[in-house]
């Protein structure tokens, strides 16, 4: 009987590639397999550090690339680049792993128009693809087992490149509408060897996707006491047509590095178009807090279930599920114009937040959970604040995703963020006395 061992992280091979090829894999996350890849782009240092939420924080002088609501707040023009390190230990249970990499998190730029009303242009990685795996099974051939291995390796993910605005309709409530285009390409590769045989087989994909997604947002605060507010905010992403130009080629090998011969009558290629869609995204947020000190705010958000089947290339034994998200986190500011402390200038941030995937392995629900820690360092002096306020933003992010069980992987991860916020006023009117 055949019997199915399980689709498991390949270590020794992703690990020399973490190693050596640093430009072409982003990730190194098996659960990158999935759909178009592991989500990378969750908003700005600011909000990451509070446990990615952001959808409530509507704070005048932030940068929020969450609700696009929120910009109707901004008062200063703000120049945002944002790069992360992250560390990857994986174990099975039997075999352990580590990966390193760095990448490029975001750059944003958002400008004031009126007192109330905001634009925000972003570029930024949208997903992420990088995978080595393999499963192993036997093969009944003429009356005897062989030994059979199915090798997938994949890379590459979907770039972001966004315009955003907000506007405050009535007194503090405000709309916002985010429109972006979605464009990369995602290349993945799967090698069937079997025990003995002379040729195998080779699967070679490269998938050029794009499309555009939409997303509206609210905000609204009110007054709850003298120095305090309550926050309330939401967004819904729409679900999104993209398509993807896929470049099919199948073909009989010797060994995995063999090239494709389109003279070889046993090879076959193909080109086509293919429409799918990504789900859509409702977020909720709450939150408390007093604009000069400290803010707490909660977060959830509901993913409906995809539908991949346009581009599941690797027929796992996955299934799909709605995906689910929750964060707590918030902000303080000992004294933000204090003269003669500079540590009590910063704005220190924490978060937790807890995950569900929107797949299944093995009828094993995969969860993301984690901590965040972050700082907000000023980099102007307390004479000049009123016109700019620079910082240089650093958070640190430990999480895990999926677990030692049923020969899953788990991902132990901590990731150091940092990005530089320059902020100006422009349009300000010289004022002569």
């Amino acid at each position: 009987m055949r019997k199915l061992i399980t689709v498991i992280f390949s270590f020794c091979g992703a690990v020399a590639m973490a190693q050596t090829s640093t430009e072409q894999y982003n990730t190194y996350s098996p659960y990158s397999i999935f759909g178009i890849g592991q989500k990378r782009f969750n908003g700005t240092a600011e909000t990451q550090s509070m446990g990615g939420i952001g959808v409530a924080y509507s704070m005048v002088g932030i940068t929020n690339a969450v609700n696009p609501a929120a910009l109707s707040q901004i008062r200063q023009t703000v120049y945002t680049l944002g790069t992360t390190a992250e560390s990857i230990h994986y174990s099975d249970g039997k075999q352990t792993g580590t990966s390193t990499d760095a990448y490029f998190d975001y750059l944003i730029f958002s400008v004031p128009l009126s007192g109330k009303s905001g634009v925000q242009f972003g570029l930024a990685p949208y997903t992420v693809t990088g995978y080595s795996v393999y499963s192993e099974d036997s093969l009944l051939v003429d009356g005897s087992y062989k030994g059979l291995l199915n090798y997938f390796s994949g890379n590459g993910g979907v770039n972001m490149v966004y315009l955003s605005g907000g506007y405050e309709l009535l007194k503090n409530f405000s709309i916002g509408v985010n429109a972006a285009y979605l464009f990369g390409t995602i290349d993945r590769s799967s090698y069937n060897y079997v025990e003995d045989r002379l040729t195998n087989t080779k699967i070679w994909e490269s998938n050029w996707i794009n499309g555009f997604k939409f997303k509206f947002g609210l905000n609204y605060n009110f007054k709850l006491k003298e120095d305090m507010r309550m926050y309330l905010g939401a967004t819904y992403e729409f679900s999104a047509g993209l398509k993807t130009d896929r470049t099919y080629s199948e073909y009989a090998v010797t060994s995995y590095d063999d090239e494709y011969d389109e003279d070889n009558p046993q090879n076959y290629q193909e080109s086509g178009t293919y429409h799918f869609s990504i789900p859509q995204t409702l977020s909720v947020g709450v939150g408390v807090g007093n604009i000069k000190r400290w803010y707490i705010g909660l977060e959830g958000e509901y993913t409906a279930k995809p539908d991949w089947d346009k581009v599941d290339y690797i027929r796992t034994d996955a299934s799909y599920q709605s995906g689910k998200r929750i964060a707590l986190g918030g902000n303080y500011i000992p004294n933000y114009n204090s003269t003669n402390s500079y540590f009590s200038r910063i704005r220190y941030s924490a978060g937790v937040y807890y995950s569900q995937a929107t797949y299944q392995m093995r009828e094993q629900s995969i969860n993301d959970y984690g901590v965040t820690l972050g700082a907000a360092l000023p980099m102007t002096k307390i004479e000049t604040q009123t016109m700019a306020i620079s910082n240089f933003n650093i958070f640190l992010n430990y999480g895990v995703i999926g677990k030692e069980k049923r020969g899953l992987v788990k991902e132990n991860y901590f990731k150091i963020g940092i990005s530089f916020a320059l902020n100006d006023r422009w349009f300000l009117k010289q004022k002569y006395y």
